[in-house]
């Protein structure tokens, strides 16, 4: 079983990872998806919710999450974790 993905670590090294893992247990494309969508936590598991049903069918799925992810693209992920960002109350403003 592939290791989970939640957006905060190196999205070309979980790629590798799942890669890998679809090769060793021989997964077909359905399995693939299957095992992509219970693998991902957090802010990717997002991003694959705001995909269509419809284009799960293809690897279509991954390029939202490698758009969102993948290190030349981290301003969006930092712009959503700013955005989703509060003050603790142990936090000053300065």
């Amino acid at each position: 079983m592939a290791a989970t993905y939640d957006g905060k670590s190196s999205w070309y090294d979980y790629k590798a990872h799942f890669e890998t893992c679809v090769e060793i247990n021989q997964w077909d494309f359905n399995d693939k998806l299957l095992y992509l969508v219970v693998s991902l936590r957090g802010q990717a598991q997002g991003v694959l919710g705001n995909i269509a049903q419809n284009a799960r069918d293809n690897d279509a799925q991954l390029q939202p999450l490698e758009e969102r992810f993948a290190t030349p693209n981290q301003t969006e992920l930092y712009m959503v974790q700013l955005r989703d960002r509060r003050q603790k109350t142990s936090e000053t403003l300065g």
